[in-house]
């Protein structure tokens, strides 16, 4: 593991036109030189935490292996098309992901605005904080915990998938859920709906604590139930 970062004010950078490999190490390598370019980046052990403030794109291949975690927190672009894996990428900073992002693992959004501006087919979501947005509508196949956050931009849960809100303060701000699977509300979630915020529930939506759901502003906002 390993600890790479700016010296001083001035624009550093990574400019990877070849392979980036973190192979070695099981706790978290440090990255606050933003990286960029075609080339490659994989993971096959531990946590890779990348910082810095990227003002440019990412348009090679990532790909985050089995029990490994990328921390992306340099925000800028990337190729959604291009991202592979089955473990854990955890996006920490307003990020633009194009194209079509299509992730076997864990997405997660800590921090920051996360923009889909393609289809996003996601087998697992857990939203903490931070901003699911974009033209793109996000599906999820498997599970998605939501416990804090806002989404301004569409979520399928598909059938046979779950949706947990639970424990925190839940914003959905323009955005749309449209649930075919199963949705659960526990631990006395706080759901503001505001900007004609919209559920459509075609599956079942559950209240397994007391929960609180109200609007947030004087737009049009709704729960239409045809499950």
């Amino acid at each position: 593991d390993s600890y790479v970062v700016p010296w001083d004010n001035t624009a550093v950078g990574f400019n990877n036109s070849g392979s980036f490999l973190k192979s070695g190490g099981t706790s978290t390598t440090t990255w606050n030189v933003p990286i960029s370019g075609s080339g490659s980046i994989s993971i096959t052990s531990g946590t890779l935490s990348l910082g810095g403030a990227l003002t440019g794109s990412i348009t090679g291949k990532i790909n985050v292996g089995s029990a490994t975690t990328l921390i992306y927190g340099q925000g800028g672009t990337l190729d959604g098309g291009q991202v592979s894996g089955s473990g854990t990428f955890d996006f920490t900073s307003n990020t633009t992901v194009e194209g079509t992002y299509s992730f076997a693992g864990m997405t997660q959004i800590s921090n920051g605005t996360v923009s889909f501006t393609g289809a996003a087919s996601l087998a697992n979501l857990s939203q903490s904080g931070g901003t699911l947005a974009g033209s793109g509508a996000a599906t999820i196949s498997s599970a998605m915990s939501w416990t804090g956050g806002t989404i301004s931009g569409v979520v399928n849960i598909a059938s046979g998938a779950t949706l947990t809100a639970a424990n925190g303060a839940l914003w959905l701000t323009g955005g749309t859920i449209n649930n075919s699977g199963s949705a659960i509300m526990s631990g006395a979630p706080a759901l503001r709906l505001s900007q004609s915020g919209m559920v459509n529930n075609k599956g079942s939506w559950t209240l397994q604590s007391d929960s609180y759901v109200v609007p947030w502003d004087n737009t049009a906002v709704g729960f239409n139930n045809s499950g």
